[in-house]
């Protein structure tokens, strides 16, 4: 579940908390109407015409409620419906591709190797 969490369900929080954007209009008491937005909530200072103000906790509680749902959802669907794996990520040496002559008696053995590396 540790690795679900590092692979799986911080990146999917990170993308649904950029992709859905809340707006929000407000009436403080002292204030002019104002228009907030993103996470967390920005909006123009309330204080002074050149300020921007950022709403920390509310920040934090945005992306809990984000991570909490991924988590769920990801936790539910692994343990009763199918078990999710996460693919193993290799990296290719490039140049084992390009058909060049000295190149082309190394490719064999190391492709090998890099199939022996898959399973």
């Amino acid at each position: 579940m540790k690795s679900l969490i590092f692979r799986f369900i911080i990146p999917l929080t990170l993308i649904s908390f950029v992709a859905f954007t809340k707006w929000w209009f407000v009436l403080p008491n002292d204030a002019p109407h104002t228009m907030l937005s993103g996470f967390p909530f920005v909006g123009d200072g309330w204080h002074t015409s050149l300020s921007l103000q950022f709403f920390v906790i509310e920040f934090f509680i945005n992306f809990l409620i984000y991570f909490l749902f991924w988590f769920l959802l990801i936790f539910l669907i692994n343990h009763f419906l199918i078990p999710i794996k996460i693919p193993k990520i290799l990296l290719v040496d490039g140049e084992m591709f390009s058909w060049y002559g000295s190149r082309l008696v190394k490719a064999v053995q190391y492709f090998f190797e890099f199939q022996k590396q898959l399973y």
